[in-house]
């Protein structure tokens, strides 16, 4: 940023609200703007806080309802069952259970089981709950239910079972004890003996399957025995490879048998008188394998000029595919010879035959070739049902061996079984309910208050996280020291409440022209009798800098300053509408004369002078130079004290640039609800052109930003002077009525600086 733009903030303004959330609102030249976190959040939240805390509380107490609801307390009962390690006995001194830990697991494993489990929830105690028996139902009660031996002590389990309704624990837990008395009882005393019993027959009858089988496999391999070899996977191997050759020749015939009878069509049955040369080509025509074979030849010999042409001769691609287009020849070769053979073999030559000793008959071929087709289809048919034969065999064999694999597997699970059922004989009566299942007071497990501190703080944070999202995105201005936090270095001289149409609230119309002069009176400061000229203008139109224009004229003429407004907004030509001043001649005259005070008309205020945009338009624009404007503007120096120059928006309008280019000082009007990109776009320009940025003034300010921006004891000295006579101006006066009032169209801020300055309204010729 240029260092004649580097203001830093005027020490008379008040601190910015901002401040207390740490971190100063600008910084030094070519600084960019620091915002603590706090202040940031402030910035975003500010103007939102009302509507954003209702909708917090009410999103909290949402948020807490729902994580309250979210969580539900679990209860917890126990059952404790002991196992006694010593075996009583009125016959006998007692003896300690063999194998004991062993045991215990044992009965552990029986109370998990699926019977024990499917016991307990088929109960009426339980149906009660109403919780079914779909599969998720078993699933879930499987999940809560819990079986644990200490590890201290081996002769007590532990049944727990855990459920948000404390009686569905407790009659969980003594229906699985209960359940798993009854499945122990039906496996002791004597229903134990017979299960012993029926093991020990299931193990004899397993023992004589397994007999029975290996008997089928020796008598498989004596009925399929062939010379004295027992090995049917190698003779079902040799007949597979003998129908393989028979179905060879078979094809090799039948080929043959094909070739004889197209010959002996093509000639009328009559014999040929040489013999036929037979091409692969023509054995192709009538031989399926043979065509085969010949496409396989031909498809890699294009596959090799391809591969030729884009790698060359000596590619390995290439040596292989040659390798691959030899060995297919080398088949064709020999299968169509072994064609050939076979034709003929069965040729048969009879001298003087047709007058041609030594030529070949087919008078007797092709009954041969038939005979010769025959017999190979019947030596097929004898290789294939041997092979059959040996084939189903080594099936029989093959199944009758896994059924023994599945055979000793049951009898090794049956004498698993018989040894623990033996087991529990002796065991029987070491079983003792010590706890058949606790009542629940107080839940294990309750998170309702921390999930719903989560679901409330969650609640709460969501419609203020929404609300800084939407400020974060919000690019407009809002409040007045938005100015100041994101144009660094510039000095915001001031703010404009945001005023009616009709103003009638005489404090508004004191606080109003108390601001304007507070704008002046920084202009005054700031200047130092160095600026005389200053250029108004906004980034785009609306923002009032024309009415601005008007006010700082009026509170500046009050003050004693000769003070000339300058109308150059060709455009819009709002300061002459506003004074009502008609004439033909005005600015573009005097630029043409390079004279101004001709051409300036006097207001009804006294002090305060205008020059009109008289006739120009705005096509007339591009006839203006800097340099005819520094002109006018050193002109207008040598006459008026102050000079106020209203130009269009310096991003829509040509004129703008050279007035703020020859201006002492730019004053840059914003408006709340303006576009920072525009405005941020606006003041790249200014400093583009070598403009002066004098400062920044925010308009449409809403009451918070004038009660930050203004001094609180010249706020209250107003409102204190206002109550007194009713119009603010501090001297006693009341506004002039009628014709004498402050005009209407000059726009509510210049009418409140008019009312209060004090200043007799005189009459002033105007053509």
């Amino acid at each position: 940023m240029r260092s004649e733009i580097q203001l830093s903030r005027p020490t008379m303004l008040p601190a910015h609200a901002d401040d207390l959330w740490g971190g100063s609102t600008a910084l030094a030249p070519g600084g960019e703007p620091q915002q603590q976190p706090l202040r940031r959040i402030h910035r975003l939240m500010r103007g939102r806080y009302l509507v954003a805390g209702l909708l917090a509380l009410l999103c909290g107490a949402a948020g807490g309802y729902a994580g309250w609801k979210s969580q539900v307390p679990m209860y917890r009962s126990d059952g404790v069952i002991n196992i006694k390690p010593i075996i009583d006995s009125l016959d006998v001194a007692p003896v300690v259970v063999p194998m004991y830990r062993q045991y215990v697991l044992e009965q552990m494993a029986r109370i998990h089981s699926q019977r024990v489990i499917e016991m307990a929830m088929t109960s009426q105690q339980w149906q009660q709950f109403n919780r079914g028996m779909s599969p998720k139902a078993k699933a879930e009660f499987f999940k809560e239910l819990d079986v644990t031996m200490p590890y201290n002590d081996a002769g007590l389990i532990f049944v727990s079972f855990t459920d948000e309704n404390p009686g569905a624990a407790q009659t969980a837990v003594k229906e699985m004890i209960h359940a798993f008395q009854v499945v122990s009882e039906e496996e002791g005393g004597q229903p134990l003996n017979n299960r012993v019993a029926t093991l020990t027959d299931e193990a004899s009858r397993l023992r004589q399957q397994i007999s029975g089988k290996e008997q089928e496999i020796r008598q498989t391999l004596r009925d399929a025995q062939e010379r004295g070899s027992e090995d049917l996977a190698a003779i079902y191997s040799r007949y597979r490879q003998q129908l393989i050759d028979l179905e060879l020749m078979r094809a090799q015939s039948e080929s043959a048998l094909m070739i004889a009878n197209s010959y002996a069509a093509a000639n009328d049955g009559k014999q040929p008188t040489t013999m036929p040369s037979l091409t692969d080509e023509q054995l192709a025509r009538v031989d399926a394998t043979m065509a085969r074979l010949i496409n396989e030849r031909d498809n890699l010999a294009a596959d090799i000029e391809a591969k030729n042409q884009l790698y060359g001769p000596n590619h390995p691609s290439v040596t292989s595919s040659r390798s691959a287009y030899e060995r297919i020849t080398a088949k064709i070769k020999t299968y169509a010879d072994g064609i050939r053979h076979e034709y003929l073999s069965t040729m048969r030559f009879d001298s003087g035959v047709n007058g041609a000793p030594g030529e070949p008959s087919t008078a007797m071929t092709i009954p041969m070739l038939t005979r010769r087709k025959q017999e190979l289809d019947k030596q097929f048919e004898t290789i294939q049902a041997k092979a059959n034969k040996y084939g189903t065999a080594q099936e029989k064999i093959i199944q009758a061996r896994a059924d023994i694999e599945e055979l000793k597997h049951k009898l090794d699970e049956n004498q698993a079984n018989l040894k623990h059922a033996q087991a529990s004989l002796a065991q029987n009566g070491n079983v003792q309910i010590l706890d058949p299942g606790s009542t629940p007071y107080v839940p294990i497990f309750d998170k309702r208050k921390q999930f719903a501190a989560l679901g409330g703080l969650g609640g709460a944070m969501l419609p203020i996280g929404l609300f800084l999202l939407f400020g974060l995105f919000d690019k407009r201005y809002r409040f007045s020291d938005d100015t100041s936090t994101d144009f660094s270095g510039v000095t915001l001289l001031g703010i404009l409440p945001n005023l009616p149409d009709l103003l009638t609230d005489p404090e508004q119309a004191a606080v109003a022209a108390h601001c304007v002069h507070q704008i002046r009176t920084m202009l005054q400061i700031n200047g130092v009798d160095e600026r005389r000229v200053f250029a108004l203008t906004s980034a785009s139109p609306g923002d009032g800098k024309t009415s601005l224009t008007l006010a700082l004229g009026l509170s500046f003429a009050a003050s004693g300053s000769r003070t000339l407004l300058i109308d150059c907004d060709l455009v819009g030509a709002g300061l002459t509408a506003r004074l009502n001043v008609t004439s033909s001649e005005g600015v573009l005259e005097a630029i043409a004369s390079r004279s101004v005070q001709e051409y300036v008309r006097p207001t009804e205020v006294a002090d305060l002078s205008v020059l009109p945009v008289g006739s120009a338009h705005a096509y007339h624009a591009s006839t203006l130079s800097p340099a005819a404007v520094r002109r006018l503007v050193a002109d207008a120096k040598k006459h008026f004290d102050v000079v106020l120059v209203d130009t269009g928006p310096i991003l829509g309008s040509i004129e703008a640039s050279p007035v703020a280019a020859a201006a002492d000082g730019v004053i840059l009007t914003v408006s709340r609800g303006q576009q920072r990109p525009l405005v941020e776009k606006s003041l790249q320009h200014l400093i583009g052109i070598g403009a002066k940025l004098a400062g920044v003034v925010f308009n449409r300010a809403q009451s918070r930003d004038f009660e930050q921006s203004v001094s609180r004891m010249s706020l209250h000295s107003v409102r204190r002077l206002n109550r007194g006579n009713g119009n603010g101006n501090g001297n006693g006066r009341k506004e002039p009525a009628g014709d004498g009032a402050a005009a209407p169209s000059m726009g509510p801020v210049a009418r409140a600086v008019a009312t209060s300055s004090g200043k007799p309204n005189g009459s002033s010729d105007r053509s």
